[in-house]
């Protein structure tokens, strides 16, 4: 609950946003779909990493006018991700500003507010569309039963 609750707190230095990334990817992590729902023929990798599982069990439930939309907010949290994996281990190709970049954080010298606040938005957006896509689905399926 330590790590949730930090991800509501502003941060002011690299520190800071490094123990941020880390607490948003363990939240990112704990997305993990049923094995119930998962389609039957993911291949085992994938069905061991939190957004690949996630990916594959919306893409097969979900209807094909849909999936756009579900593809560029998972997108959008693997580039979370990514950030905390670039800060967390030094030798991914690009390392951090590449990262930052890739968020749209394009300053030479990032404010580690203002970065925050970008990622922060960024996982909101993209989880706002997920649950609109499953609200969505959720209610045409109703109607047509």
């Amino acid at each position: 609950m330590k790590n949730t609750a930090s991800l509501a707190v502003d941060c002011t230095d690299l520190e800071e946003f490094e123990s941020r990334m880390s607490a948003l990817a363990d939240v990112i992590d704990q997305i993990w779909p049923s094995d119930a729902l998962l389609p039957a023929e993911i291949d085992a990798e994938k069905a061991g990493r939190s957004l690949d599982r996630l990916t594959e069990v919306l893409l097969h439930r979900l209807p094909a006018g849909q999936h756009a939309r579900v593809e560029d907010a998972v997108s959008a949290l693997r580039r979370v991700r990514q950030v905390r994996n670039a800060i967390q281990h030094s030798r991914v190709r690009g390392g951090l500003l590449a990262a930052l970049r890739n968020l749209g954080v394009n300053d030479a010298s990032p404010s580690w507010a203002d970065t925050w606040n970008v990622v922060r938005a960024q996982t909101v957006e993209a989880l706002k569309v997920l649950r609109e896509e499953l609200v969505q689905f959720s209610e045409t399926s109703a109607a047509s039963t």
